[in-house]
């Protein structure tokens, strides 16, 4: 899945196409195996006859000023709150980085959570958290966690105050 959305990125430039790549790359616990997801991409692209993507192409690519002005068009029904469209396109680097120079994601630590006994450090988010308005959730912890995924800020407020 992750090769087949690199593919389309490159070739279509479409926003959710973005979206996906970066929440792809984002979800650590996918543990999407980097060699794996080159082989498959090349495989891709050799059936379809196209080079395989680099950042620099996409980058120059003409298409870049219609993927930002359709950000908000393409996503903005589909998402509770949009994310801003310049924090995706900036961690793309980082994603082409991954896959073609071998270069290490950063790991951050895992928040350590005090229970009544021990430290308890083995606590995971859950691989899925959503927090769609238009089914009806409204979970306040699935809110904050829908904001921590796309970058964005989570006012907070108790009883009003």
């Amino acid at each position: 899945m992750f090769a087949e959305k690199l593919r389309a990125l490159a070739e279509r430039l479409r926003p959710r196409d973005l979206y996906d790549v970066i929440h792809l790359y984002r979800r650590r616990e996918l543990e999407a195996d980097r060699a794996e997801v080159v082989a498959t991409l090349k495989e891709k692209c050799e059936f379809k006859g196209i080079p395989v993507p680099t950042i620099g192409a996409i980058q120059e690519s003409p298409l870049v000023g219609e993927l930002e002005a359709a950000w908000g068009q393409m996503l903005g029904y589909q998402l509770p709150e949009l994310p801003s469209f310049d924090t995706f396109w900036g961690e793309l680097p980082e994603v082409f980085a991954w896959l073609f120079e071998e270069r290490a994601r950063v790991v951050l630590p895992v928040m350590a959570v005090r229970a009544a006994g021990p430290l308890d450090t083995a606590w995971r988010p859950p691989t899925m958290a959503t927090s769609w308005r238009a089914f009806g959730t409204t979970a306040p912890l699935e809110v904050v966690r829908f904001a921590a995924a796309n970058g964005l800020c989570v006012e907070l407020d108790y009883r009003d105050e």
